[in-house]
């Protein structure tokens, strides 16, 4: 995932990726299954070593069919542990919680 990276979800809002936080700094280098987010303006990573890392999303558009008042205005994904897939949907069972129409109970 590249800075600023757009994510449609459910054909109703779009996400923009804009915020990434590392406990220390990635040493693998980007492929085709993990590409480290920079900080857009110094190209630093921003490292936080007392907390867990973590991933902000904000919506950038809304679909006319969505009420704006049911849009999420923050996806947080904290990567708590050792857990290294995180499930989405509208279950309170899911990691990540959406809670619009659109997006399934068991998503993904």
């Amino acid at each position: 995932m590249n800075p600023g990276s757009i994510v449609d979800i459910g054909k109703i809002v779009h996400y923009n990726f804009d915020k990434l936080t590392y406990q220390k700094e990635p040493t693998q280098k980007n492929d085709s299954n993990l590409i480290s987010i920079k900080e857009q303006k110094n190209k630093k990573f921003e490292i936080d070593q007392d907390d867990f890392p973590y991933l902000r999303a904000r919506p950038t558009w809304v679909s006319p069919e969505e009420s704006e008042i049911s849009v999420q205005h923050e996806i947080n994904i904290f990567a708590e542990g050792m857990k290294s897939i995180q499930t989405i949907g509208r279950s309170q069972k899911k990691d990540i919680q959406i809670k619009l129409k659109a997006v399934s109970g068991d998503h993904c």
